[in-house]
């Protein structure tokens, strides 16, 4: 008589980013790449210290250069470098409640400049000295390990310095991760984090080159590679996974004890499927992460499509640009810097049943 079959292990796939036209939130962070054209100072200045005047006539704005903010007139925009007029222009034409960090060029100069329009209309600008991302190199070593594919130096630099400032508590929560370039382009997706029952791993595609050379991410006083925030982002994916990753986990452990005969395997097993039935529908880390917005919604147009991908937004803004987070969904950042996603993940590990 043969033996019957045993429990058989459980797959998983999971797979984000995906795409869709979203609703724009009331206030967000726009962080697509803009590509600007470049602007000489000789041929385009007159042209724009005549269009930032006509704004500054209609619109309160406020220029701030070295941390020192300025409430604007009409004739101190004549002192204004270049880079400040082409911003004021820009917010002109931009939507109320969003915030834009655009590395403009000027004279082969490149310039970054953060951009703010408050829900009543009010501009700010800040601007920072000239900043070449495209020179900076890091040290790619710690992460060396960790990375699969050709990475070109800037990347994989740029990724270590993003993996490095998650900081060891969000690194222990991702152990096994791999990051692989994947040369091609894939649309517009920057990336991808893909888990199954294997294991998980990050994909990063050419749009994320992209961004490294066109934009930048912070304050403009201390830019850092817009690139960053694809890292982020997919390690956001990561992290809010995590409880349904190790309920998946514990299963297949407990499935190979229930096959070998372990006494208690297959109550356990049970327990675990249960456990793996309520992480699939119910993720603890994004519920307790919605709690913190409110009405507000997402703090970005992509993180309107799916609630991971408004943490995943969330937790890139959190790690790279955490004044605009404040700013934007102040709730939510208090969150972070307390943990708190830490916090919902180890809650739902508590009650969780322990494998065999």
């Amino acid at each position: 008589m043969s033996r019957a079959a045993g429990p058989i292990l459980l797959a998983l796939w999971l797979a984000a980013c995906g795409s869709s036209a979203p609703p724009r939130p009331a206030t967000y962070y726009d962080n697509g790449t803009l590509k600007a054209p470049a602007f000489s100072e000789r041929t385009h200045k007159k042209r724009y210290q005549q269009a930032a005047a006509g704004v500054v006539k209609k619109r309160a704005v406020t220029w701030v250069d070295a941390g020192r903010p300025e409430r604007l007139s009409p004739k101190a925009v004549g002192k204004l470098p270049m880079a400040a007029l082409v911003a004021i222009h820009t917010a002109s034409e931009m939507p109320k409640g969003v915030e834009r960090d655009v590395l403009f060029m000027v004279d082969k100069k490149r310039r970054p400049v953060s951009i703010r329009v408050d829900v009543k209309g009010a501009i700010t600008v800040e601007g920072g000295p000239a900043w070449y991302p495209d020179k900076e190199r890091r040290d790619a070593g710690p992460i060396k390990p960790l990375l699969r594919g050709k990475w070109e130096d800037g990347m994989a630099g740029d990724l270590a310095l993003a993996w490095d400032q998650v900081g060891e508590a969000d690194r222990a929560l991702l152990k096994g991760v791999t990051f692989h370039r994947v040369p091609g382009r894939h649309g517009t997706e920057g990336g991808k984090y893909i888990a199954n029952e294997k294991g998980h791993r990050i994909e990063i595609y050419d749009a994320t080159k992209d961004a490294r050379e066109r934009g930048f991410v912070g304050a403009p006083d201390q830019p850092q590679p817009r690139s960053l925030l694809t890292y982020y982002h997919e390690i956001g994916h990561g992290l809010s996974a995590f409880p349904r990753l190790e309920a998946v986990r514990r299963y297949n452990q407990t499935v190979k004890a229930a096959n070998a005969g372990k006494p208690g395997a297959a109550k356990r097993l049970k327990a675990l499927q249960k456990a793996v039935d309520q992480q699939q529908k119910h993720n603890p880390v994004l519920a307790a992460y919605q709690k913190t917005l409110g009405k507000a919604g997402a703090p970005t147009v992509y993180g309107a499509t799916a609630l991971e991908e408004s943490f995943a937004e969330a937790y890139a803004l959190f790690r790279g640009h955490p004044a605009a987070l404040q700013r934007l969904r102040p709730a939510t950042y208090k969150w972070f810097k307390g943990a708190g996603h830490r916090h919902a993940i180890q809650g739902a590990l508590k009650g969780m049943p322990a494998a065999l």
